[in-house]
């Protein structure tokens, strides 16, 4: 998919999402990070803001947001992680539609193989559950 996103806060700033970036970016600026943090990234901000305003509308006025963090970072990163989202206020545009205010109301973090369970309807009472998740 391709997606023009542009976010104002104290500036507007405009940034190429998906294949939209590789064709429009050079190699040497595209950025990809597989930092630990990788949340204070810039990328992080702007992957959850185009995600966010592709999915609400603007009668939407309250947005809950729940995240997956990896289990190995989970405990160390969780709080810092809903606080930096619980902060975010910003006007976002994707492909020029209207600007609309993104502010999340509630946020919860979760370990990504936890949050693969809560889409499971039927788990066995007892035995083992295997979740294989391969992220990149």
């Amino acid at each position: 998919m391709d997606y023009l996103t542009e976010i104002i806060k104290e500036n507007k700033e405009r940034y190429f999402v998906g294949e939209l970036a590789v064709k429009e970016g050079k190699k040497e600026n595209l950025m990809t990070t597989f930092n630990r943090e990788r949340y204070k990234h810039i990328t992080y901000d702007v992957l959850v803001l185009t995600a966010t305003r592709l999915l609400v509308n603007e009668n939407e006025k309250e947005i809950n947001l729940a995240v997956g963090l990896p289990v190995s970072y989970f405990k160390q990163q969780k709080d810092e992680l809903k606080k930096k989202l619980e902060q975010v206020f910003a006007k976002v545009s994707v492909n020029n539609n209207k600007h609309l205010p993104i502010n999340f109301r509630q946020v919860i973090v979760y370990p990504q193989g936890a949050g693969a369970l809560l889409t499971v309807s039927n788990l066995p009472d007892d035995g083992r559950i295997l979740i294989i998740d391969i992220g990149q």
